[in-house]
């Protein structure tokens, strides 16, 4: 297991699943279920600006996780506890080592 001292973040894992019922664009309408507070450690890998036709630009951050094994895959969110306004996609979860004592996963997070 990794060090529960170096787990500094509280982190909320938000999971997406569609409903069936599509939008007005044809998009299906997701609904997202929260998820226990779990510790981790959210650390930036860095950033990069991203042109927008209406404003200068967003930032693109991908962030890496590590966080205690547990349900979590592709196209969930995760978010801080308490909630500070930030969301962050998983991009890729990965089991370090093999060993199942903690994940890796990759985050990228969008601000306008």
């Amino acid at each position: 297991m990794i060090g529960t001292n170096l787990l500094i973040h509280r982190v909320v894992v938000i999971s997406r699943e569609g409903t069936g019922e599509f939008n007005d664009y044809n998009q299906e309408v997701m609904a997202e279920s929260a998820g226990d507070v779990l510790a981790a450690r959210v650390t930036p890998k860095g950033g990069e600006e991203m042109a927008q036709f209406n404003q200068a630009g967003a930032i693109v951050t991908d962030h890496t996780m590590r966080v205690g094994p547990t349900s979590i895959s592709g196209g969930d969110v995760v978010r801080h506890d308490p909630d500070d306004g930030r969301r962050y996609e998983v991009v890729g979860v990965r089991d370090a080592a093999g060993m199942g004592h903690h994940l890796i996963v990759d985050l990228r997070m969008v601000s306008a």
